[in-house]
């Protein structure tokens, strides 16, 4: 077998088996989100496929109230949780302090910070090592932390070891030899030069980016995952970025570096033991990215040859080797066809990025994160043996500098799924998720860190999940991910990446590896992704379904609001028996103002500018509608935030502007106001910076989005949810506050029926049947449209009532479906009956012809001449029936089955008994009795809460029938108020 099981009796003789010393039975994880569902999740399919026994280890999570309250995934899956403050990780998965009191109080044997948080913070394990048994840190040890951790001394330390480095404020900085320590490992960085490197103040960076030549990197040496980055192109803008990087990772010492063009991000995956071993699992490429957090990752690395590859492995492994580094990092390089690779840093974690790595080696990183902390050897670890293609089920010796691991098992590329806004600048946003849905494909894996109906917070980072599509080529992979990155339904308050992704996978560029660590960002300046838009859908059909999709919700959002009136015993108002809805659309500055009449069955009237188009509606499963227009379908869904309704449309997304008043300054997330950077009152310019707030610990400028003078309303360090306003502009322009225009547009004259319209004559008529009891329950057309409505339909009804051939018609049908059910001797003799009299019919329709007598009269009326015709022959067929009823159907339970069969039959037979005539009259009736039900019954009294009660009682406290009697009431008196001669 491949993969071969090792069951061990415990965890404690499975470290000494394996050469480890430090069992661990107890795992604290200080994180959240994706990292500590991740960790979880992976360690418990390595504690599965281990020993067994999936909970083999215990799992102790931190958990803070707005992890808790937003139902985040990894609380429920820890085996213990403790309460842990909320607000910023400073205060909890942070707090080095916090972390070691917890883990001493709980008697855990080892730690797992995961990524971000204390990850890299050498305080960590040098505290959990201090305690009385010692407590493992999953992880480097605290002085190879230190050293590679920091930017800054990693790259003076990749300068000493004689790694490429790009030009930086640290350039030609070396250590002395007789700085080692006694293993010949690095034990330190002088302060003096570490000091040499780091930038003091603005007049500091500007005098040494001079010397490096802009544009530059200000980079924050504690600084990671997109934060604590700012590139600057020239002096001007050095002090104001050089104080964000300072603000967003506070305490850090800061560097300069220059910036490389045309250039790929590839990093090397290290995994170091505690024994001096150190392999590489390959590399990734992460160059896909936006303001230099990773979007898009994929592995194995493409862009270089083979031997560029082994050598930048080769000198990660030199790297670790020279400070003695343990456990799971990776080295990150700049890489150009031209020239070459240089070291960019080392990060001392597991990266998030980890399981692109996993997928191609099927080496689970984060079991082996926890061997190593137990101490056994890289050569001793089953996952590691059947890398390098030996026997996992072994213990021999591995020398690693020779050995050669087996090839790549194929391609995988990965994207973030984050919650930002990718057409608002990447704003963060927060909020509930109510729909999560992943439709997977073959050899596609992801996870999420909330799940349906949990909450992105405030707090909380903004990727909330993570998906890997395998392929046996880089083009497989590309397209497994784009079908389940289509499939992928996320619902709720938040915004996402996910169509965006795809749009990036499918570009040309991204196909054939044209790009570079700055493409994503150029492209999102100069607007390019909207472009790649491949499905081009009508401006009308948009408006329409939108239209349709709103009036629906308001008009559900009405009948429920009608039920909670009732139950409480007060009295619905006229707003909750609306069935006509205004909506207003702006779109791209043009405001669209439609109107929307429910006509019954999901059918929506939807009119504009003296347009119409007629649409149906019906609600899924998964929350979103289904909307006809016109022959063709489409999935909705939509989504409001403080600025904007969004519409999901099929595969696209389309953003409708709410009025806004560019005179207000209002957040789309929520957040905290750090600072203003233009006094009160200041006049600044369009895409002047006038604040930095935080979100999401992210730092971001807000910049103003026209001329004025600027006045603000809340003060520095107060918190705001989206949509609040910080502030109003005195425009220099007052007339941008009339943003939109009205549009003239109007629907096509020639838009069909939102459905394809029934073949059948039968059919149509019961669908025009159906229109007409809807009318007189108060579902109608506009009252401008109502005359035209039934204008047109009138006469079709009227013709296909006289149709002589209509019951014939429906009784064929009828037979179609459930003859096979029939007897065939009771079949045949219906069938023989029929066909006999429509023999007769024909008959008698050619001597008309050739007496010249002219077809039957029509003359007086629209009952003349239907009983020209030889009658539908009801009786025949009720004794055909009755008879075989009777002398073939020997017990009462054969009757009654048969009856019931025959029911469709026996009720078309009711329906003629009278002939054409007595159907016309029944049908006639029918409405005029469900007429007089719905208005009788309210005219006695002109007091509502006696209508309301009289109602209860007609109709036993049912609050749709109480409803369908007042909105039929309510609309024929609003009909008929004030009438003019033709509606008399």
């Amino acid at each position: 077998s491949c993969c071969t099981r090792l069951v061990m009796s415990s965890i404690s003789h499975f470290c000494v088996q394996h050469g480890g010393h430090h069992p661990i039975k107890r795992v604290l994880v200080a994180s959240n989100g994706c990292g500590a569902t991740k960790c979880i999740r992976s360690a418990r399919r390595w504690c599965y496929e281990t020993f067994g026994d999936e909970n083999a280890v215990t799992f102790v999570s931190m958990a803070t109230p707005d992890d808790i309250n937003a139902n985040m995934e990894f609380v429920r899956l820890a085996d213990e949780i403790v309460d842990v403050p909320g607000g910023p990780n400073f205060n909890n998965y942070a707090n080095v302090k916090l972390i070691v009191d917890i883990a001493e109080r709980l008697k855990v044997d080892a730690v797992w910070a995961g990524w971000g948080h204390a990850s890299e913070n050498p305080a960590l394990p040098t505290a959990l090592a201090t305690k009385v048994p010692p407590v493992a840190f999953i992880g480097p040890p605290a002085s190879a932390m230190y050293l590679l951790g920091d930017k800054i001394a990693s790259t003076i330390i990749a300068q000493t070891a004689g790694v490429a480095t790009l030009a930086w404020s640290g350039t030609g900085i070396t250590l002395d030899n007789t700085r080692s320590g006694a293993s010949g490992a690095i034990s330190e960085v002088p302060q003096s030069k570490f000091d040499a490197a780091c930038v003091f103040g603005a007049e500091d960076a500007i005098e040494r980016a001079d010397k490096i030549g802009y544009p530059v990197m200000i980079k924050a040496s504690e600084g990671g995952g997109g934060k604590g980055v700012r590139l600057a192109q020239n002096a001007e803008q050095i002090p104001g970025l050089l104080n964000q990087v300072k603000s967003e990772v506070a305490g850090s010492p800061v560097f300069l570096m220059k910036v490389a063009t045309e250039c790929r991000h590839v990093e090397v995956q290290l995994m170091a033991d505690k024994h001096g071993d150190c392999i590489t699992l390959y590399g990734r490429d992460c160059s896909v990215q936006r303001r230099y957090q990773k979007i898009i990752e994929e592995g194995p690395v493409t862009v270089a040859p083979a031997d560029m590859k082994h050598r930048m492995e080769q000198a990660a492994i030199s790297l670790a080797k020279a400070v003695g580094y343990q456990g799971v990092g990776t080295v990150e390089y700049l890489y150009s066809v031209t020239d070459g690779y240089a070291f960019l840093e080392l990060n001392p974690r597991l990266q998030v990025e980890h399981p692109v790595s996993e997928g191609i080696t099927n080496v689970n990183i984060v079991g082996c994160q926890l061997c190593i902390a137990m101490g056994i050897p890289l050569s001793h670890i089953s996952d590691i043996r059947r890398f390098y293609g030996e026997n996992p089920a072994d213990s021999t010796p591995i020398d690693f500098s020779v050995a050669r691991p087996v090839p790549p098992l194929g391609h995988v590329v990965a994207c973030r799924i984050t919650a930002e806004n990718p057409r608002n600048s990447f704003k963060p946003t927060s909020g509930r998720v109510e729909q999560i849905i992943m439709r997977t494909f073959p050899h596609v894996w992801g996870y999420f860190s909330i799940p349906p109906g949990g909450a992105v917070h405030e707090f909380a980072d903004s990727q909330f999940g993570h998906i890997f599509a395998f392929g046996a080529n880089r083009q497989q992979a590309i397209e497994r991910l784009v079908m389940t990155l289509r499939e992928l339904t996320i619902a709720g308050e938040i915004w996402t990446t996910h169509d965006f992704i795809v749009r990036l996978l499918e570009s040309e560029d991204f196909q054939k590896e044209k790009f570079d660590t700055f493409w994503l960002d150029s492209l999102i300046a100069r607007d390019a992704l909207q472009d790649m838009v491949k499905k081009y859908v009508p401006l009308s059909t948009i408006i329409a379904c939108t239209a349709t999709l709103m009036s629906h919700q308001r008009r559900l959002r009405m009948i429920n609001e009608f039920s909670d009136i009732l139950e409480r015993g007060q009295l619905p108002t006229a707003r909750q028996l609306e069935t006509e809805f205004q909506v207003e659309l702006t779109f791209k500055g043009e405001k669209f103002s439609l109107l929307g009449s429910y006509l019954g069955d999901g059918k929506y009237f939807i009119g504009l500018n003296e347009s119409r188009a007629e649409t149906c509606i019906c609600d899924l499963s998964d929350g979103s509608c289904l909307v006809h227009l016109d022959g063709s379908s489409h999935t909705m869904r939509l989504q409001e935030d403080p600025i904007s309704f969004r519409v999901f449309m099929d595969d696209e997304i389309y953003i409708f502007d709410k009025d806004n008043d560019p005179s207000l300054l209002r957040t789309v997330a929520a957040g905290k106001l750090l600072k203003y950077l233009v006094e009160d009152g200041s006049h600044v310019n369009k895409g002047d910076p006038y604040a930095e707030i935080e979100s999401m610990k992210m730092v971001m400028t807000l910049s103003s989005s026209e001329n004025g003078v600027i006045h603000f309303c809340k003060l520095e360090g107060a918190t705001f949810a989206a949509g609040d306003v910080l502030g109003e502009f005195d425009l220099d322009d007052p007339s941008l506050c009339q943003r939109s225009v009205p549009s003239t547009m109007v629907f096509p004259p020639d838009l069909g029926s939102p459905r394809a319209p029934p073949t059948r004559s039968h059919l149509l008529l019961k669908q025009m049947v159906s229109s007409l009891q809807h009318m007189v329950r108060g579902l109608a057309p506009p009252k401008n449209q109502l005359e035209a409505t039934l204008r047109q339909m009138m006469p079709e009804i009227t013709r296909k009532l006289q149709d002589h051939q209509m019951p014939f018609i429906k009784f064929r049908d009828i037979m179609s479906t459930y003859s096979a059910y029939l007897p065939a001797d009771l079949n045949d003799q219906l069938m023989r009956c029929v066909d006999k009299t429509t023999q007769a019919q024909s008959g008698m329709y050619i001597t008309m012809l050739a007496s010249k007598r002219g077809t039957p009269p029509h003359g007086r009326g629209m009952w003349n001449g239907i009983n020209s015709f030889n009658e539908f022959p009801v009786e025949e067929l009720n004794e055909i029936i009755q008879e075989y009823a009777r002398t073939q159907w020997a017990t009462e339970h054969e009757t009654d089955t048969g009856m019931k069969l025959l029911a469709p039959v026996s009720l078309l037979l009711e329906e003629y008994k009278n002939g054409l005539t007595g159907y016309c009259s029944g049908l006639l009736k029918k409405l005029l009795e469900e007429f007089c039900d719905s208005q009788m019954v309210l005219q006695d009294t002109d007091s509502q809460e006696h209508r309301v009660t009289t109602l209860r009682n007609k109709c036993h406290g049912e609050s749709d029938l109480i409803r369908g009697h007042m909105l039929a009431h309510k609309q024929v008196c609003l009909l008929y108020t004030s009438p003019s001669p033709r509606d008399s």
